[in-house]
C-alpha cells in the first residue's frame, strides 16, 4: 500500500477540522488494509456485516488512475474489504448517511 498523499478531499461540515477528520479517516481506511490514494470524494462507504463496500478509482499500470475517455473523470468500482477495525468517533460520522437533498 503507497503512503497516503493527502487527496482524500472531505466535504462535510458534519466533520468539523477537515484536517483532524482526514487523519483519522485515513488511519481506519489504512488499518483496514483500504489505499486511501484510491478513495473518491463520495465514496459511499458502507459497513455491514463485518464487511467494508466502497467505491474505489481505478488504477492501471504504475498506479495512475484510468481516465474516463472524454470525460473529467476517473473509472471507478465498488470495492469489499473484511472489517479489521470498526469505526469510531469521526469515522462514523463520515459513514453515516447524508441527507439526500443538501448532502449534509
Amino acid at each position: 500500500m503507497s503512503e497516503w498523499r493527502g487527496n482524500l478531499a472531505l466535504n462535510d461540515p458534519r466533520l468539523g477540522d477537515e484536517i483532524s477528520a482526514q487523519r483519522e479517516i485515513v488511519a481506519w481506511l489504512t488499518a483496514n488494509g483500504i489505499d486511501a490514494n484510491k478513495v473518491p470524494l463520495d465514496p459511499n462507504c458502507t459497513v455491514t456485516g463485518g464487511w467494508i463496500t466502497l467505491t474505489m478509482k481505478v488504477s492501471g499500470p504504475g498506479g495512475i488512475d484510468v481516465l474516463v475517455p472524454g470525460k473529467n473523470d476517473v473509472f471507478k468500482e465498488t470495492r469489499t474489504f473484511p472489517l479489521l477495525v470498526e469505526p469510531t468517533g469521526i469515522v462514523r460520522i463520515w459513514l453515516a448517511p447524508k441527507c439526500p437533498t443538501c448532502g449534509r
